[in-house]
């Protein structure tokens, strides 16, 4: 969508392509962009990927970046998460990612937040004190895995009834889980 035209569909756009290393969609229109599912899944050169302060008013934005194994950086400040349903696998297999803001994601619409994190191994800290989970019904939120090099989990601000995020450590070590009964936005040391 070149610059002054609207996209309204983003689903698989750049699924696949393998040589793309950085995304700068700063200066594209997203703002009637329903569905950005699978948009970058499996560009395994992917390492930086940057959106502009446009408002993105997306629903579903699952596997997203799935497989993007060597993805470091993801800016996403236009993304207005209010109007999220469906986070499924979005971070999945992102091995590489270091670090990610999540701060000002408005999760409180979305429903499906299974294996959002899975496999990301490099994240250090992962806070998710600005998320609300209180529609969430898929129990599922996993994050780290084998390799991982987490070392701490703020829990959500808001956390609901149904919702439940295991948190997996690498092999041999203990698994922690967030759910309904612990204090929202505490901080959780992993390992």
């Amino acid at each position: 969508a070149a610059s002054g035209q609207t996209l309204t569909d983003a689903r698989d756009l750049f699924s696949g392509c393998e040589s793309l290393q950085q995304a700068d969609l700063g200066r594209w229109d997203f703002t009637e962009t329903a569905d950005i599912s699978g948009m970058f899944e499996k560009c395994t050169r992917l390492k930086e990927a940057a959106f502009g302060e446009e408002s993105v008013h997306a629903k579903d934005a699952s596997g997203m970046f799935l497989d993007c194994s060597n993805l470091q950086s993801v800016s996403l400040p236009g993304l207005d998460a209010g109007t999220l349903v469906n986070l499924k696998e979005m971070f999945k297999g992102c091995a590489s990612l270091k670090e990610i803001d999540l701060t000002r994601f408005d999760t409180s619409n979305v429903a499906d937040m299974s294996n959002m994190f899975e496999g990301c191994d490099a994240l250090k800290e992962l806070d998710l004190s600005g998320f609300d989970t209180s529609n969430v019904w898929d129990q599922g939120m996993e994050v780290g895995g084998r390799g991982t090099r987490l070392k701490k989990v703020t829990a959500p601000g808001v956390i609901g009834q149904d919702f439940s995020c295991v948190v997996k450590g690498r092999r041999n070590s203990r698994q922690i889980t967030i759910d309904y009964a612990m204090e929202p936005g505490c901080e959780i040391p992993v390992w």
